[in-house]
């Protein structure tokens, strides 16, 4: 999910009242500066003329996208029950940048859980390991016992009980 929102950090620090407000102003620029180029029969101009035109297409779109912008507020406001005149896209967000932030350290925590139940999950079965192995190695090691079976003789060493059985 957190891959499905990459732009919103970036939305929550813009302000949707000045890119209306830029927008504005660079269609009121383009305004005057196209009355000024108007009639103009210059080679300078000319080339001028093509690259204005195609500003003039750029904010054109920036004004629609704006237009489609505002229906979509408003639908985003009708979908989370909001007033559509209270309904505030930044706080949304906002807001929505706030819960992936949280996501994703919650997620990040609940990694490191999980990585650190599994490894003491592993050392468990290395210590049980361990103490099986010691274990039958004690039990392999009383059968191998040389006091036990000299039965009364308990306190003769392994070099008596060699020199004895020679």
């Amino acid at each position: 999910m957190l891959e499905e929102l990459p732009t919103v950090p970036a939305a929550a620090r813009l302000s949707l009242e000045s890119i209306r407000s830029d927008v504005r102003s660079l269609s009121e620029k383009l305004k005057a500066v196209g009355e000024k180029i108007t009639g103009k029969t210059d080679r300078f101009f000319d080339e001028i003329s093509c690259h204005f035109a195609n500003s003039e297409e750029h904010v054109e779109n920036m004004e629609e996208r704006l237009e489609q912008m505002d229906s979509l507020i408003s639908f985003l406001a009708a979908y989370f029950c909001e007033e559509k005149n209270q309904f505030k896209i930044e706080e949304c967000f906002k807001i929505l940048f706030t819960f992936t932030c949280r996501l994703r350290s919650a997620l990040n925590i609940s990694k490191f859980v999980l990585q650190d139940n599994e490894a003491r999950l592993r050392r468990q079965q290395r210590r049980e390991e361990c103490l099986n192995a010691k274990s039958a190695l004690a039990h392999s090691s009383s059968e191998l016992d040389l006091t036990k079976r000299s039965g009364a003789n308990n306190t003769k060493t392994l070099f008596e009980l060699l020199e004895k059985s020679e």
